[in-house]
């Protein structure tokens, strides 16, 4: 390839120009072991992205804006070998955040995630890549040759549908630059205000904290000291009154407790007194008849059992066994203990989304990612003529794997985020984003998206066996399929992208590229 047309690792800062990353993504492959590198992707950036859109829910869409990368990869495969793991890495630098999305594209100015994930302070986060191959256009063809028209038209919609799951995306929202647009600050205002951002993403995430109760609203002619200084005084006081609230919650939780605790003690002592009464009418009307001694001594040990109970015993004890049904039942119910109602009030209840109306588009100038699996499955099928390359679907894996650091001081600890965990941290993302973008009022200005297009060059013997076996030069298969993907990816024809040097070469070989630069 030509220098500027060269494959890329798959691996990219996350930052505002002139400043230092908030962190690092990469899709790295395995090679043996734990050594893996970032795989090489043909790319082409968007010189004039239009804006797309991403549903947080039905009634709330947020518009994005910012860098717009296409990728196209090729893996390949020998033999029935299994083909290279996959793995999405995201690290975050210390004091660091951004919002991680992984999902879909799903039409042309639409991106649908189906996770997202917080990555902050030194996070680093692995997520497991399936890929799925699906036949290639000649067996495709061949498979439905003799089947009804019908049932041809069937089996190439789902094919179409198929091809539309290509489109693994990639978005990544950074959280400074949102909160400055959110709150009226300046640019930069909060890149070393570490403390105060933390605190604005704990109230926004845990407390769903209305941004207009903490956003700067005083006159624009001043210093952004003074305008940071007084969302400050506003975080201060709304975490004051936070705490004020959670204190008297607790107060109040303990006052119930123990009138509860004193409640039960008179009732269980009420009861012990009229069971004791009781027992000691029936000693003296049994001592009235001596002629009944066995009932006179189960009395006089009726007697001895409540006084060494009432000695040694917790009279709440005797509740449950000595209470009437229905004098259980009109007790007041248990209350919970103080640190499960403390932990209990601090967690919030979501407010429930207003429905906003969903927002217009502007037309711009920009790639519709959606034509694009059917393009190159098009190219497939004329340029491929060992009919090799399948296109191949990139799938999220069910187990994360996040190494984090509860604080400066700690040890690393690696956990597992499962379906549970990874549905809890996509809720906490889209609370904050829906959070700095007043539910999707506020367009995100400082996003990136990454569309990655997969296709597995499958030879069907090992290595030797097609070096030897086959006299077939396996390197020159593989830069075809690269060169194809490529024309794709940078939407040019075939030649364009060849070096001087290798042109000729590549072309002696494929011959139908040079045919379809004429074309």
């Amino acid at each position: 390839f030509k220098p500027e047309y060269r494959p890329q690792p798959f691996s990219y800062a996350v930052r505002r120009p002139d400043h230092d990353p908030e962190g690092v993504v990469s899709v790295e492959a395995q090679h043996g072991g734990s050594s893996s590198e970032p795989i090489r992707t043909a790319v082409s950036r968007s010189a004039e992205p239009r804006p797309m859109r991403f549903p947080l829910d039905a009634a709330t869409q947020v518009r994005f804006h910012g860098d717009r990368f296409l990728h196209t990869w090729v893996s390949h495969q020998f033999g029935s070998t299994a083909s290279r793991s996959l793995q999405l890495v995201a690290r975050a630098r210390q004091f660091s955040s951004f919002i991680l999305l992984v999902g879909r594209i799903s039409s042309a100015d639409t991106f649908e995630p189906k996770a997202a994930i917080i990555v902050q302070n030194r996070d680093l986060l692995k997520i497991p890549l399936i890929l799925e191959q699906i036949p290639t256009p000649k067996e495709f063809r061949d498979n439905i040759e003799s089947l009804s028209p019908e049932q041809q038209r069937f089996a190439q919609a789902f094919r179409g549908m198929q091809l539309e799951s290509t489109l693994f995306a990639v978005c990544i929202v950074q959280v400074k630059p949102q909160l400055e647009a959110l709150l009226n600050l300046p640019d930069d205002s909060l890149t070393k205000e570490i403390k105060l951002t933390q605190d604005l993403m704990n109230l926004f995430i845990e407390f769903q904290i209305p941004s207009d109760l903490i956003s700067y609203d005083g006159p624009d002619d001043v210093p952004a000291e003074q305008k940071v200084a007084r969302v400050g005084e506003h975080v201060r006081k709304m975490l004051d009154m936070i705490d004020a609230s959670k204190r008297r919650e607790l107060e109040e939780t303990q006052e119930r407790e123990e009138k509860r605790k004193a409640d039960f003690e008179s009732e269980a002592k009420r009861l012990t007194e009229g069971a004791y009464a009781e027992a000691e009418q029936n000693r003296k009307a049994l001592v009235e008849r001596p002629h009944v001694r066995y009932a006179h001594r189960t009395a006089m040990d009726t007697l001895n059992s409540f006084d060494s109970m009432n000695s040694v015993v917790d009279p709440c004890v005797l509740l449950p066994m000595s209470m009437p049904s229905d004098a259980w039942a009109a007790s007041p119910p248990l209350a919970p203990p103080a640190g499960t109602a403390q932990s209990a009030m601090s967690t919030p209840t979501p407010p429930q989304s207003s429905p906003s109306g969903e927002p217009s588009t502007p037309a711009g100038d920009g790639i519709d990612y959606t034509r694009i699996p059917a393009e190159l499955d098009a190219s497939f099928e004329a340029l491929d003529e060992d009919g090799a390359l399948r296109p191949t679907i990139i799938n999220p894996g069910d187990a994360w794997s996040r190494s984090s650091q509860k604080g400066l001081l700690a040890e690393p600890t690696t956990s597992t985020l499962a379906t549970t965990e990874q549905r809890a941290e996509r809720s906490k993302a889209f609370d904050l984003i829906d959070a700095l973008t007043r539910s999707g009022a506020m367009p995100i200005e400082h996003a990136s998206l990454h569309v990655v297009i997969a296709a597995t060059h499958c030879f069907d013997k090992t290595l030797v066996e097609t070096v030897i076996e086959d006299s077939v030069n396996p390197i020159e298969k593989v830069e075809r399929s690269l060169v194809i993907v490529a024309s794709a990816a940078h939407r040019l024809p075939a030649p364009a992208l060849l070096a001087d040097s290798a042109r000729e070469r590549v072309l002696q070989f494929t011959p139908a590229f040079g045919d379809d630069a004429q074309g």
